[in-house]
């Protein structure tokens, strides 16, 4: 039975099936901005900006996706999540293939529109799972895991702008992607679901994000701006939001266990009175 079958009237989950559920979002939420994050790594090697580093985790990031692929397509199985998940696996052979060539501008435009449709198609999946979770917190996992993306994105449309795009559409892509962030980021820190580990990731990102935004405004008012702090302060954003997004996966564990503890002692008492 597919988890996107459940209906408001099927059994209560048990808690493994939550977790699994928790996972196969983490799992979307990863391709969804490594998309995102290798074409921002194609980019960089194209500048020569840290081009070594890049290619090493550029190969880490396709082994990335290759594998969360390979996970979701042998658990995914309902009508509603199979064609989503087949349009990931066809853009994705499209986009690594493009990446393993030679950089060029054509293939960097093709690798740019790849990550826009492999980040739609990731993000309708996670939200078609998503739908069948009743632990809360699943929608913090989501948005922490979104926030990797938008992060990506903007470090990728930096680049291009230092690259010398200064298309008026990039410009405002730019602070359309910024606002988004920034206004998620504070709702991630203000959730009541937080706790100590969490908010101790979430203020490392918040506190990279200083300096991410120091760059873009530098940017914006035509002043000197580094492009490998950009480069370098993605990837430490990355890693700490990654650390709330894990906390919230085993957060939507615990809360799938106290659900079902409520759910037998309501029985229980049910079954007494």
């Amino acid at each position: 039975s597919g988890l996107a079958n459940a209906t408001p009237t099927s059994p209560q989950k048990a808690p493994s099936e939550q977790t699994n559920t928790a996972e196969r979002l983490i799992s979307a939420g990863r391709i969804r901005q490594q998309g995102q994050r290798i074409a921002k790594l194609y980019l960089q090697i194209g500048m020569n900006l840290n081009a070594d580093t890049a290619r090493k985790q550029l190969d880490q990031a396709r082994f990335q996706v290759d594998s969360d692929l390979s996970e979701l397509a042998s658990i995914v199985g309902s009508d509603k999540t199979r064609p989503t998940l087949e349009r990931m696996l066809e853009v994705w052979a499209a986009m690594k293939r493009a990446t393993e060539a030679p950089f060029s501008v054509e293939r960097r435009n093709l690798i740019n529109y790849l990550a826009e449709d492999l980040s739609l198609a990731s993000g309708k999946l996670a939200m078609q799972m998503e739908r069948s979770s009743d632990a809360p917190v699943s929608g913090l996992l989501d948005l922490s895991l979104r926030q990797n993306m938008l992060l990506q994105r903007l470090a990728r449309h930096y680049l291009m702008a230092h690259f010398g795009d200064k298309t008026h559409g990039l410009q405002v892509d730019i602070e359309q992607t910024r606002k988004e962030f920034s206004a998620a980021l504070n709702e991630l820190s203000a959730a009541r679901e937080n706790n100590k580990a969490t908010l101790a990731a979430l203020d490392l990102a918040k506190m990279q994000w200083v300096f991410f935004e120091q760059a873009l405004d530098n940017q914006k008012n035509g002043l000197a701006s580094n492009p490998k702090n950009v480069a370098t302060t993605s990837e430490r954003i990355l890693e700490a939001l990654d650390s709330a997004s894990k906390q919230y996966a085993q957060d939507s564990g615990s809360a799938a266990r106290d659900n079902a503890r409520m759910a037998l002692t309501g029985d229980g008492q049910s079954r007494r009175n």
